[in-house]
Formats: structure tokens, sequence, C-alpha cells
């Protein structure tokens, strides 16, 4: 028996084609195009002024807001104070300040914005207390003539020696 390779080719299946056969080329329809063909704001806005010059923001075929965006970043806007005093006590009546200070006195700890705000506030306070000629009250306690405070430390040698005299 003869060896034969085994292939993949098979053999006509069904009737064969006449040679006068031609498939007919199908028509194809063109599908209706989704949205507005590319370049086609440009090419409207060429349409619509012919008529007249320029363009209204009505009929402006790009969608978005039309709000203009600021480039330059606009100053914090801070309140002016007719005079130091009045600035003093608006500073003084600040209620964020007042709670961070009570935190602050109780013994928690402030984040690190919390405490440059009273920094900044108490600085503010201090220059304002300058301007008024207004001084602190624990500063002044310590500043006056205290007579126990001029004298010197008294040793114990010389209490013991001053009894022993007696």
């Amino acid at each position: 028996m003869p060896r034969s390779k085994k292939s993949r080719k098979i053999g006509s299946i069904g009737v064969a084609k006449s040679p006068d056969y031609k498939p007919v080329a199908k028509i194809q329809k063109k599908k209706p195009g989704k949205g507005r063909p590319s370049g086609s704001r440009h090419n409207v806005e060429s349409k619509q002024q012919s008529g007249s010059s320029g363009r209204s923001l009505s009929s402006d075929p790009r969608h978005g807001s039309k709000k203009s965006i600021p480039l330059i970043k606009e100053a914090v806007k801070t309140t002016r104070y007719a005079t130091p005093k009045q600035e003093l006590s608006a500073l003084e009546n600040d209620a964020r300040l007042i709670n961070l200070l009570d935190k602050q006195d109780s013994g928690q700890t402030l984040s690190f914005e919390q405490n440059q705000y009273v920094q900044s506030k108490l600085d503010r306070h201090a220059v304002l207390c300058s301007l008024l000629g207004i001084h602190n009250d624990q500063e002044e306690e310590s500043n006056t003539d205290d007579p126990l405070a001029s004298l010197e430390a008294i040793s114990m040698k010389e209490f013991l020696d001053s009894s022993d005299k007696l």
C-alpha cells in the first residue's frame, strides 16, 4: 500500500458555477453621518458672515461657558479700620482668636495654620498697643520698684552669725 500525504484541500462542493457568471456589485448607500462634519464651525461662520460682519454669541456653535477666566489672582480683600483703636477692639472681640487662645491655655496642641493665625493676630495686637501707648499689665508689675526685689539674697551663715551675737 503506497503511502500518501494527507492534504487539507477538499474537492469542490456543490454545483460548479458557469464561466459566464459575474457577481453583481452591491450598490452601497452612504450612511447618514453622526454630528457635524469636521471643521463645520469654521464653515458655518463663513456662510453666516457673508450677510453680516462679526458673529453673535448666541449663534456660536461651540459649547461651554462664555464666562471670562481671570488670569491674575485678585488680592484678598482685607477689612480696613478707620482708627487703630477700632482695629484693636475688633481684634480683642475676634471669636476665632478667643477660642484658639482658650485651647492653647488648656494645653491642647494647635495645627500649624491655627498657630500661625494666633501668632499673626498677637503680633498685630502688640503693634496696635504700642501705637496707642497701652502697656501690658504683667510687664508693669515686674518693672515696678519692689523694695524686696532690690535686696540681695541673705546667706544662712550671716543669719546664724547674727543670732549667735544676740
